[in-house]
């Protein structure tokens, strides 16, 4: 677990471009989000999915009120709906999805009809871990380092090469 009051600090800086620039910045998001939510992002590189995340993981923070460590996701509620699944409600007059879906929400529909209760999955309480802790370093003071990956096309023409005329 994480120290509540160092991720608040690190997600004042938070932003698409620190987080692609930086590759520090880029690391210590990452191994937040993934710790949080239990899953990683599918593009690293991409500037939507990592702006996506930033509210995803905003929304998680201000999510704590009381806690001192930064807890799990799954363990802030009882239910999680499961990926990709959207159900209309007409009691609720809304379509829910996993992320508008709370745990009253999901009470209301599993009530509604029992066979609902397939698209969660129910959380159960862990118990507490160690605390982690992380320095919280600002990006404008670290240098920027960006590692060339290979080409693969580039390396198979090397390859190739051109044949030799044999006379």
């Amino acid at each position: 677990m994480y120290k509540l009051d160092e991720v608040k600090e690190f997600a004042q800086l938070l932003n698409v471009y620190n987080v692609m620039t930086n590759q520090s910045v880029r690391e210590r998001f990452l191994q937040l989000y993934s710790y949080t939510f239990e899953e990683s992002l599918h593009c690293t590189g991409c500037p939507n999915d990592i702006e996506t995340a930033i509210f995803k993981f905003m929304w998680i923070i201000k999510k704590h009120n009381t806690q001192e460590t930064l807890t799990k996701a799954s363990m802030l509620s009882k239910y999680t709906m499961k990926q990709k699944v959207r159900l209309y409600s007409s009691s609720l007059n809304m379509v829910i999805t996993s992320y508008n879906c709370t745990d009253d929400i999901a009470e209301v529909l599993i009530k509604e009809n029992p066979k609902h209760k397939e698209l969660f999955t129910v959380n159960v309480t862990e118990e507490p871990q160690p605390i982690e802790t992380f320095s919280v370093v600002n990006p404008e003071e670290e240098t920027q380092e960006v590692e060339k990956e290979s080409n693969p096309f580039v390396e198979q023409k090397k390859k190739r090469g051109r044949k030799k005329k044999v006379a």
